[in-house]
């Protein structure tokens, strides 16, 4: 999946096969989603919240469930991979250091344009 919308989609479909929602509410529900809003299940008391983070119901359905799982997991796999990126970008010539015994850091060799004051 990649993006919300995706998401929703996927959701939508199986509210229409599994729980009678109108394929001509789909619109309305994709824009609901656009604008954080509880989505309400048409002639019934169930209800379907769909943020970044994932599928939030008052009922459980085991198809929804696992949609929800894949969104997860692509996003922990898409947030690590970024992550991953970040960490060449930051430190490239330094991967995966593991200090060793008798290892030493010269942690404050920097030189500042501020002076060092003793009291």
């Amino acid at each position: 999946m990649k993006d919300i919308i995706d998401l929703g989609n996927r959701v939508f479909d199986r509210l229409i096969e599994a729980h009678g929602e109108l394929q001509e509410s789909r619109t309305l529900f994709l824009y609901s989603i656009t604008q954080g809003s509880t989505w309400f299940i048409l002639g019934s008391n169930l209800q379907i919240l769909i943020e970044e983070g994932g599928v939030t119901s008052n009922f459980e359905d085991p198809v929804i469930l696992a949609i929800d799982k894949d969104w997860k997991d692509s996003k922990i796999r898409k947030e690590y991979k970024a992550a991953q990126e970040i960490k060449k970008k930051i430190n490239p010539d330094n991967q995966n250091h593991s200090p060793k015994d008798g290892d030493i850091f010269n942690l404050w060799t920097t030189k500042t344009e501020f002076r060092e004051i003793n009291l």
